[in-house]
């Protein structure tokens, strides 16, 4: 299972922040009070964080979970940095329906060459 943070307030609009490779969702500590008129998901990645026995398979299975398990039947704003960028277009790709917009950061052009992330 994959393991988030729900951060509630007064805001109906929900913004998902997905970490970078290496990283957890701690990351986005200041991000809790710069948006504190929104709803906020802060989700650990497979094998990070407070999801680290959750290994990581790749980046398809990945998304699924984050859908399913932490956005649900919501539509959200998504912020992806690095590895959290690729997951990030990967869920505008996937889950249109579920993306009201997306910023992503620190991502290649080309799909990723390491298998690791396929």
């Amino acid at each position: 299972m994959i393991d988030y943070e729900e951060i509630t307030s007064s805001g109906k609009e929900t913004i998902l922040f997905i970490h970078g490779l290496g990283t957890s969702r701690w990351i986005w500590w200041q991000q809790i009070s710069a948006f504190k008129d929104y709803r906020l998901l802060l989700v650990d990645l497979p094998g990070h964080g407070k999801s680290v026995s959750t290994p990581w398979t790749n980046l398809k299975e990945t998304v699924d979970l984050i859908a399913q398990h932490v956005i649900q039947k919501r539509a959200v704003y998504v912020v992806g940095l690095s590895l959290g960028g690729h997951v990030a277009l990967e869920l505008v790709k996937q889950y249109p329906e579920k993306i009201q917009s997306a910023f992503i950061s620190g991502i290649t052009v080309e799909p990723l060459p390491f298998r690791f992330f396929s």
